[in-house]
């Protein structure tokens, strides 16, 4: 399987020396892992990890899995950011970052999570993630459950996808004129 992914949404810094893609990433389906696949992946890269959409986009394309190569500008990239986006998708984030990024952090996988009633508030609301040593080049050993990003229940009454009500949006993108 071959696929590529031209980033969308370039910083300003790219902006000097890189054209943007026309589109975000397609999800590629990989096959399971007894064909040797790893389920329905797309990609982010860098800091589109700050752009609520890309990431709501690809999950209502099917995907299971995020791959995030990314060069952490400022922590918050890394621990607000990835974790927001999986907390409102519950779909996993893989974000590969360099070692010698402005941040300091490093590497992580963001989980799914997978609702099941009873948890305390913090564990339904907030994603959790398992982090490598900044500035060291490690290999995490890590398992990603694919029934994870099929449960996008995020407590009793509320499903993270299922809520949503697209028939609103225009009205909520209707600007009147100024006089």
């Amino acid at each position: 399987m071959h696929g590529s992914y031209r980033k969308a949404h370039l910083s300003r810094a790219e902006l000097d020396w890189a054209t943007a893609g026309d589109a975000i990433s397609a999800v590629f389906d990989t096959g399971d892992l007894a064909s040797g696949g790893v389920g329905r992946v797309a990609m982010m890269v860098g800091d589109e990890v700050w752009l609520p959409e890309v990431m709501r986009i690809l999950t209502l394309r099917g995907a299971e899995v995020v791959a995030h190569p990314c060069d952490w500008d400022r922590s918050e990239a890394a621990l607000v950011a990835a974790s927001e986006r999986v907390s409102e998708n519950k779909t996993h984030l893989v974000s590969v970052a360099r070692m010698d990024n402005a941040a300091g952090v490093g590497s992580q996988v963001t989980f799914a999570g997978e609702y099941i009633g009873g948890e305390p508030i913090p564990l339904m609301r907030y994603a959790m993630a398992q982090w490598c040593r900044p500035g060291l080049e490690e290999q995490p050993i890590f398992s990603l459950k694919r029934r994870e990003p099929y449960c996008k229940m995020m407590g009793d009454h509320l499903d993270v996808l299922g809520k949503r009500d697209p028939a609103l949006y225009a009205a909520l993108a209707d600007v009147p004129a100024v006089q």
